[in-house]
């Protein structure tokens, strides 16, 4: 009596990606007219380092990977991860039989392919919900040195503003209080 013997081997990579982004209104003070308070937001942010993007944004990478985007005409900062990261299901089938049992056979590669999918569904969620928590992260640790960046360019705003009230008899500024003393003498 001969065995009919059908060996199946498969393997699959899925490439899941995880594009999470986050948006933050910076709210600066209408001190200034947008242009100006967008120019003084560049120039603070070039002065720290920021590289410009093509799009005309200012970027910094964190060592974690997070990817802060300043848009100063925008008054918004963009952080993101992009990433990717490979699945791999696989299976390795040894499957004895008669050809009659191809339906069967059928069947079962069906439900393997199912239990992929299911696999990747699962990798992508567990991967946006590591991406989230990152975000919130990277969010938290970023906060007092966004404090202290709107704080100084509003400084820098105010003080512009005394100026065109007036002229500027003393200017008493202290960053790590953020305070902003300004006098003027108006005409």
């Amino acid at each position: 009596m001969s065995h009919h013997y059908v060996v199946e081997q498969a393997s699959i990579e899925q490439v899941v990606r995880s594009d999470r982004s986050a948006r933050l209104d910076l709210r600066l003070l209408p001190v200034l007219p947008g242009e100006a308070l967008a120019a003084l937001l560049r120039a603070r942010l070039l002065a720290e380092g920021h590289r410009p993007t093509p799009d005309g944004g200012l970027e910094r990478l964190r060592p974690d990977g997070v990817r802060l985007v300043f848009r100063p005409e925008d008054g918004v900062l963009d952080m993101s991860i992009d990433g990717d990261a490979a699945v791999w299901t696989g299976r390795r089938r040894i499957l004895l039989g008669h050809p009659a049992e191809e339906p069967r056979q059928a069947a079962l590669t069906a439900a393997d392919e199912a239990a992929d999918t299911r696999c990747v569904a699962a990798a992508e969620a567990r991967r946006n919900a590591e991406t989230h928590e990152r975000l919130q992260a990277a969010l938290q640790e970023e906060r007092p040195a966004l404090d202290r960046l709107l704080h100084r360019v509003t400084a820098d705003a105010l003080e512009r503003r005394a100026a065109q009230l007036g002229m500027v008899t003393e200017v008493v500024r202290d960053d790590t209080a953020d305070t902003l003393t300004v006098r003027v003498r108006v005409a």
